[in-house]
């Protein structure tokens, strides 16, 4: 594939092992009960958009994951500023953050039950558990690749710590945050539909488990279908985004 854009070179790949999929599902080397073919996952993620009940499910996840996330994005940002300023404790705190995701947080579960009750706010608490250190690590690594130069215009032009932090530390840190901002979102989003699986009933999470519980392969690879292509185009943009504010930087820079 010499010669061809990045971007074309991925598509051609994933079409190669769409197609393949299609073939052996179709020739019955895969077994239906195991999976279906991507046709059929397509046709079965279109009828989960048309149906009112899924649709709902779909704004139910929607909503814990956007909760988690900007709860995350808010006090992981606040954290990782103080721990950028407080050398001292940023040292205590890092072998915590490093083995952050080394502990199975899903045992908290039953802890968010009784602290929240039953429904969406469980699963808002645990995601944004689980997202909160990818925000942290993030926000400290971007400020320590802002210029000094940059400090030492603020200290020229007096500038007080919140006017540092709202006209140079966001602004110089802003495109590296995005690479944090992806892994707060993905963070987010499994272990909300994690947390779905086990706690909820209601929310993609759940209508999946249901499905896979009841033998109905083709709604529980249609619903696995529309996470995939939502969660790859939110984490494309946040990339996009990312890589234009870097140009934007470096250009004016």
């Amino acid at each position: 594939m010499r010669g061809l854009p990045a971007w074309a070179a991925q598509a051609a790949i994933v079409l190669g092992v769409l197609l393949l999929l299609e073939a052996l599902c179709r020739a019955g080397v895969i077994g239906r009960i195991t999976m279906v073919p991507p046709t059929a996952m397509l046709a079965a993620a279109a009828r989960a958009f048309a149906d009112p009940m899924l649709r709902e499910a779909m704004l139910v996840t929607g909503r814990e994951v956007l909760a988690a996330t900007t709860l995350s994005i808010a006090v992981g940002a606040a954290l990782g500023l103080l721990l950028w300023r407080l050398p001292a404790l940023r040292r205590v705190t890092e072998p915590v953050l490093g083995a952050w995701y080394a502990v199975p947080l899903f045992v908290f579960y039953p802890v968010m039950i009784v602290l929240f009750g039953v429904g969406e706010a469980p699963i808002i608490a645990i995601a944004f558990v689980f997202s909160l250190a990818a925000m942290v690590v993030s926000t400290t690594a971007a400020l320590d690749r802002i210029p000094r130069a940059l400090f030492r215009t603020a200290r020229i032009h007096r500038l007080g710590p919140v006017q540092q932090v709202v006209h140079v530390l966001l602004p110089a840190a802003m495109p590296h945050l995005f690479a944090g901002l992806r892994l707060v979102v993905a963070y987010a989003l499994i272990a909300a539909i994690a947390g779905e699986f086990i706690l909820s009933s209601s929310g993609v999470g759940h209508e999946i488990a249901f499905a896979y519980d009841n033998f109905e392969t083709a709604k529980m690879y249609g619903l696995i279908l529309i996470v995939i292509v939502l969660a790859t185009g939110l984490n494309g943009l946040l990339g996009a985004g990312g890589r234009r504010l870097g140009q934007g930087g470096a250009q004016h820079g």
